[in-house]
């Protein structure tokens, strides 16, 4: 790493501090508005109203800015109210603060880190918030990261696809030769969109243009993941999909674009395309490469010019590490209570957060790409969170008529599949919660925790895969991972609350509570009741009759939940 040093006192620099507000207040008002039998449900708050009556106390503020403003240094209230931007020059924040604004140089490590060129800097300080301010800041983050990018080219070939069905396939997957190698072989190895649209009820939504114009689909790109539009392109054609407008946002101190990585990015553009229908317009929100903390890309989503229904992310954090993280270092800690706040505001401001569980199964810890990480029971966070819907993984089996034959957790070492894609065991992650307690929608009778416990929801990310195409590769697909299953999950709900925008309805918000409502009621959830995703003997989890920390509620039948959606508005 390299050496911090004194960084130049005209060097432009942003710290952030957590003001104190009226948590408590907000996170009654959220389960008010969260509860189908409330008579206030589905009654969201505009993003001004959420920061004018749940945001940082003016006192706080206006202290803040005051104090700053002596220094020239800027004050502004994020638009989610729970923190505030301080900009200004790194030697008039030492001045306010008493000790000099420190700069190290990243841009060796961070592009080892991320596989292409990054020139980083973070600069950090010691210095502490003055007297005058001290009692009105909760969260004091003195941590600023700068990282710019330069763009890729990209190749503009037609990818060539692995695979064919026993079910019905649409597009190119029937003319395209099967998957050659062991250990399946002749065997199917991807579902076509069309399939899996049929099996879980998206068929049964609207696909009008109207509609599409009417979705508000965000996608949170973290670890440094850019993507290809002109992969994303490619996936459409051979499925005959409209191809979805994408509008790429950088978070604060990142300049640039990412590059295409061909990994979380791409699947989950691409995955989103296949569901959403004609003329809709996702968000994608690009994190820092390497960022040291996450609130203000979680802030950045909020705070997009056209507010999104739903926002889908595709990375997560083991909670044992996680919690050894907050034992470690000063900011860990912090960015979680940021993290949750935010999260909090989202749901008041009518906002549906799904979270992929990650594919290690119950072990949560281990990579499942390299088989590295502590084999103990473990969940992920986000997933844990009580404002997140957290989607774990099954595997589908559909029939000719691409129906549902059957559904199992997702585990690739009990369905005789181990090996591939994938050389290490992969499963879906479920557990229970060592960080969170149990939220007020998920009954102890049915979880049997006082604390979170998860999956919510479960979608197929298993075999056969998911098709993923690529600009620059002989070959496309297949993926596995609740990756792929969470954006398809959240792109459904996405038409559902714009069905209901349509109608003239307000969205859902936090759902979790009419689905856990809905649980054990005929045709709303497709029950999943075999196998487990112990991939390491830790002795958890199975998946039973009902709720389990398998499968969570089951398998989505979006045709039925959106009728369960628009007869409680």
């Amino acid at each position: 790493m390299a050496k911090a040093k004194k960084a130049k006192s005209s060097d432009k620099v942003t710290f952030y501090a957590g003001l104190e507000r009226p948590e408590g207040d907000a996170t009654k008002k959220l389960q008010k508005i969260a509860d189908p039998e409330s008579g206030k449900y589905r009654q969201s708050l505009s993003r001004s109203q959420v920061q004018q009556r749940y945001g940082a106390y003016s006192e706080g503020v206006t202290a803040l800015q005051k104090s700053a403003g002596k220094y020239d240094l800027t004050v502004t209230l994020d638009a989610t109210g729970v923190f505030a931007t301080i900009k200004g020059k790194a030697g008039k924040f030492g001045k306010w603060l008493g000790k000099p604004v420190m700069v190290e140089n990243q841009s060796a490590e961070i592009s080892e880190a991320v596989g292409y060129s990054v020139e980083a800097h973070v600069y950090h300080t010691n210095g502490k918030p003055p007297k005058d301010v001290k009692s009105h800041i909760r969260e004091w983050i003195p941590l600023f990261q700068r990282q710019n990018v330069e763009s890729v080219s990209e190749s503009s070939a037609q990818q060539p696809y692995d695979g064919t069905n026993k079910g019905t396939p649409e597009g190119c997957l029937k003319d395209l030769p099967p998957y050659d190698q062991p250990p399946l072989a002749e065997e199917l190895v991807n579902y076509a969109p069309n399939q899996l649209r049929t099996a879980y009820g998206i068929d049964d939504l609207p696909t009008t243009s109207k509609v599409g114009k009417a979705t508000r689909l965000a996608i949170i790109s973290e670890q440094g993941d850019g993507f290809s539009p002109q992969a994303a392109r490619i996936a459409a054609e051979c499925f005959n999909r409209a191809p979805v407008k994408y509008r790429t946002h950088a978070v604060h101190g990142l300049k640039g674009t990412l590059p295409d990585t061909q990994g979380e990015a791409d699947l989950d553009v691409q995955v989103s395309q296949y569901v959403l229908p004609p003329g809709a317009t996702v968000d994608v929100v690009q994190a820092l490469p390497n960022a040291a903390v996450n609130f203000p890309t979680y802030a950045a989503a909020f705070g997009l010019d056209r507010r999104p229904d739903v926002m889908t992310l595709s990375y997560l954090e083991c909670e044992l590490e996680l919690k050894q993280a907050f034992k470690q270092g000063p900011f860990a800690k912090l960015d979680q209570s940021m993290q949750e706040s935010i999260l909090v505001r989202m749901g008041l401001a009518g906002m549906t957060f799904f979270a992929a569980t990650g594919d290690s199964g119950s072990s949560g810890c281990v990579n499942q790409n390299t088989g590295v990480g502590p084999q103990n029971a473990s969940p992920t966070y986000p997933g844990t969170s009580r404002y997140v819907m957290a989607v774990g993984g099954s595997m589908l089996q559909v029939d000719a008529a691409n129906k549902r034959a059957a559904e199992y957790v997702w585990n690739n070492t009990q369905l005789n599949l181990a090996g591939y894609p994938s050389p290490f065991p992969v499963g879906g992650n479920g557990g229970t919660s060592i960080l969170y307690e149990r939220p007020w929608w998920q009954p102890k009778s049915m979880t049997k925790s006082s604390m979170r416990t998860t999956p919510d929801l479960v979608a197929h990310a298993g075999m056969p895969g998911w098709p993923v195409f690529s600009a620059d590769q002989a070959q496309a697909g297949p993926t596995q991972g609740t990756s792929a299953a969470t954006p398809f999950t959240a792109s459904a709900f996405a038409i559902i609350d714009a069905v209901e925008r349509v109608n003239g309805r307000p969205p859902v918000g936090l759902v979790q509570p009419l689905l856990y409502d809905l649980m054990g009621t005929d045709g709303f959830l497709y029950d999943i009741t075999e196998y487990n995703n112990d991939l390491y003997g830790v002795g958890c989890c199975s998946a039973a009759v009902g709720y389990d920390k398998a499968s969570g509620l089951g398998a989505p039948n979006f045709g039925r939940i959106a009728e369960a959606v628009a007869a409680t508005s």
